[in-house]
């Protein structure tokens, strides 16, 4: 075979061949820039975070205190999720008037336990802040309760200190 025609004969082996590969070299280059160490470092670091906020573990409490009052009897049955409160609350009177029954909801801070009671009675939906002292399983304290003089809706006694005695119950809510 002559030099020329062997010389023709490699150099269209080797731009065949580059035009062949051409594309994985690219894709190659690619990978490789995409997977700097720059960016290893950074996904490090959102791992980290990640696993940090997940080693926060919830604390779930429940507990259900009852109240009795003559023949009148209050059951307030709530779950705390870290400082979050969510539960029920029933006042059932004794004279022949229909109970009031609901949801509280609300926070825990420090020993004070804010909530809202959302309540019926019969058709009638309302609202009513509501306020208890909580520094253990052992009770569970709240302000009194008052009728407005404008409105003559029953509200929290905010001047109060926490009067109510509850005690702890294993009757839970059906």
């Amino acid at each position: 075979m002559p030099a020329a025609a062997t010389l023709k004969f490699y150099y269209l082996i080797t731009v065949q061949n580059i035009m062949k590969y051409l594309p994985l070299a690219l894709i190659a280059l690619c990978l490789v820039a995409c997977s700097s160490p720059q960016k290893k470092v950074e996904n490090d670091t959102v791992k980290k975070d990640t696993t940090a906020a997940n080693a926060k573990v919830s604390t779930i409490s429940t507990y259900t205190f009852l109240h009795h009052e003559g023949k009148d009897s209050t059951r307030v049955e709530f779950t705390l999720v870290n400082d979050y409160v969510q539960g029920l609350m029933d006042w059932f009177p004794n004279n022949g008037i229909e109970g009031h029954s609901g949801v509280i909801e609300g926070h825990l801070k420090n020993d004070t336990l804010h909530a809202v009671w959302g309540y019926a009675v019969g058709r009638e939906k309302d609202t009513m802040k509501v306020e208890f002292l909580f520094k253990d399983t052992a009770d569970l304290r709240q302000k009194p309760l008052i009728a407005n003089k404008k409105t003559g809706r029953l509200q929290t006694d905010e001047k109060a200190g926490y009067t109510i005695l509850y005690k702890p119950s294993s009757r839970k809510h059906r």
